[in-house]
């Protein structure tokens, strides 16, 4: 007594190939889904730290230490959140070498290139928006 028959068989190894399949790309979409989303999400952070703590490198500011901190933090993960992008990299070199009394502008250039990449919009806001922080 055969429980299946042939063509039974292969139509239900077909139904299982198919359903295993389709698991796999929903979850390797998925995944994929989260990655990117996280990715934009730790950007965003990034480009917002820089902005809020932009005051650091004011001379005549005295920062916090957490201040000072949460600074360097979002400026040292730049690397490692935009590096695949050519002009954040080039300006993220400039402003490292740029000299103390001409920090201020490769800040802002570095600023809209993180937030362009970042999707943070900032076309409203203005170089005397970001030159003069709240204190």
């Amino acid at each position: 007594m055969a429980f299946f028959t042939t063509n039974e068989f292969w139509a239900s190894i077909i139904g299982a190939v198919a359903t295993i399949l389709s698991v796999w790309l929903t979850v390797f979409l998925g995944l994929r889904k989260l990655r990117d989303t996280e990715m934009s999400r730790l950007r965003i952070k990034c480009v917002t730290e820089i902005i809020a703590y932009r005051f650091v490198i004011v001379p005549t500011a005295t920062p916090s230490t957490e201040a000072r901190t949460a600074f360097y933090a979002a400026l040292n993960a730049i690397p490692s959140l935009f590096g695949q992008d050519d002009s954040v990299m080039r300006h993220f070199r400039d402003f490292r070498e740029t000299p103390a009394s001409e920090k201020n502008a490769a800040l802002l250039t570095l600023i809209r290139a993180v937030a362009g990449v970042a999707n943070v919009p900032l076309t409203t806001v203005t170089d005397i928006d970001l030159l003069n922080p709240f204190r």
